[in-house]
């Protein structure tokens, strides 16, 4: 690994404010296809987020399941240790 390493809290640090970051982006993309489909149907916003509840809610779980999944990667990383042909 060049430059060092850093301690597992950075990391899971790191790793949440990313989460954080990509969430936001994921949510403002989501809202933008909200308003879209709106504008495109002659319906309210309100309305078609209830038309869209169920796609969001999933494009939501699956953006937090990766984050589930990248947070255990990181876990195993720190237990198994440095990899001796990154040193």
């Amino acid at each position: 690994m060049t430059g060092g390493t850093i301690s597992f809290a950075e990391a899971r640090r790191r790793l949440d404010e990313a989460h954080a970051a990509e969430m936001k982006r994921g949510l403002e993309l989501i809202g933008g296809i909200v308003r879209q489909v709106a504008e495109a149907q002659g319906i309210t916003v309100e309305d078609a987020r209830t038309l869209m509840a169920p796609k969001i809610a999933e494009q939501i779980a699956a953006m937090n399941e990766l984050h589930r999944l990248a947070v255990i990667d990181l876990e195993v990383l720190a237990e198994e240790g440095p990899n001796p042909r990154d040193m």
